[in-house]
């Protein structure tokens, strides 16, 4: 019995040294990598906790197994360092799978916005100007999308619809703001029907609210938009489809080309 108390105990205190290294691992992961609801949008918020829970189960359950108090000291050291060391393993191999899988680019494809991972692009084709990813958050970037009659418009549809579309394509990445003039013709004021729940979901200076305008998210399960602050052009955040109901869906009118 002084054994199995032994074990618990040890195993216990394992338990809570695990966790507070996870917890303190998910505040990167979270708050750096996958700003919300972003986690949520991508799967990283389920990759983490699956990785990490495998770990903060696994490592305790082996100290339970293999602590006995009549061991030795360097017997004792031995079976909780390979223990240990199987948990870092465990612990920088998932970090390194959630950082490569990280959205790294918020792109602007002309009539709608896509989230693209360090995973989803050629890393030999990107730009030098967009080689170092951001480690606190997607960068807004634009697409040079191909239109009708432009060279190699067949062949860009025609990857779009393999499952490459244009963001991500690393020789299409442009500055998003030459684009700015793009996004207001294709996007929607933000109309704050309903403004505790929206301010609760977004972050934006009260002084902003007329400023902010939406455009819709692909590439994810759901039905989401993008928030653009057009004050400073910032990410403002991201809200589902059912709480932009109230919002003007009319797009501002665009003069007529002279001829």
């Amino acid at each position: 019995m002084s054994r199995l108390k032994s074990s618990i105990s040890a195993a216990t205190k394992h338990f809570f040294i695990s966790l507070s290294v996870a917890l303190l691992c998910a505040g990167f992961v979270f708050f750096l990598w996958y700003p919300a609801p972003l986690g949520k949008l991508l799967g990283g918020q389920d990759l983490f906790i699956l990785l990490t829970s495998v770990d903060v189960v696994c490592g305790p359950l082996l100290t339970l197994i293999v602590f006995d108090p009549k061991k030795s000291r360097k017997e004792l050291v031995r079976d909780l360092g390979i223990i240990g060391l199987l948990q870092l393993i465990a612990l920088v191999y998932g970090l390194l799978t959630i950082t490569n899988a990280r959205p790294v680019y918020l792109a602007f494809e002309g009539d709608r916005f896509r989230l693209v991972r360090g995973i989803d692009v050629d890393k030999d084709l990107i730009p030098k100007e967009f080689g170092n990813f951001s480690l606190t958050g997607p960068r807004l970037i634009s697409v040079a999308v191909p239109k009708p009659g432009d060279p190699g418009f067949l062949e860009s549809t025609e990857l779009s619809l393999l499952g490459n579309p244009p963001a991500f394509r690393p020789e299409l990445w442009r500055e998003f703001a030459p684009a700015q003039g793009e996004f207001l013709a294709n996007s929607a004021a933000l109309a704050l029907t309903d403004g505790t729940k929206l301010r609760h979901e977004i972050k934006y200076p009260t002084k902003d609210e007329g400023k902010l305008r939406h455009l819709r998210l692909d590439g994810i399960v759901g039905e989401w938009s993008v928030i653009l602050n057009t004050s400073d052009w910032s990410v403002a955040g991201y809200l589902p489809s059912e709480l932009l109901a109230g919002s003007e869906q009319q797009r501002p009118s665009i003069p007529p080309k002279r001829p």
